[in-house]
């Protein structure tokens, strides 16, 4: 029986959490979820999920933080993951994307979109 491909949504924002993990969680995902960038981290790091949505203002860690350090550590160098913020700067973006962002979604999102872009990422049917 193969295993269902598991997301880790890390956000610092309790709703958006509840909403993606449940909208997420309709396309047999395993989702799980991170109040802050160090628990995102070592919720990577000990989970290896398919896919990371982060949420670039968290406490802790920010999102370019764990970004950055998942980019040095050559087992998650692949990984993909997703940003999802409020910053809307071209320099926010253009950082991330520098970083290693497989892709970058602006809040308020349409979790349609978003659900189309994780089906895409990890190959769904």
């Amino acid at each position: 029986m193969a295993t269902k491909p598991t997301v880790i949504v890390a956000d610092d924002n309790a709703d958006i959490c509840e909403l993606l993990q449940v909208g997420l969680g309709r396309l047999d995902l395993e989702v799980l979820v991170a109040t802050n960038g160090r628990e995102a981290y070592e919720l990577i790091i000990s989970r290896r999920p398919s896919l990371v949505l982060l949420d670039l203002v968290m406490p802790e860690l920010n999102g370019l933080e764990v970004l950055t350090k998942l980019r040095e550590d050559a087992e998650f160098a692949k990984l993909p993951v997703i940003m999802i913020t409020a910053r809307t700067q071209d320099e926010d973006i253009e950082r991330g994307f520098k970083l290693g962002a497989t892709d970058y979604i602006l809040k308020p999102f349409n979790l349609k979109d978003l659900t189309t872009k994780v089906v895409s990422i990890l190959n769904l049917k």
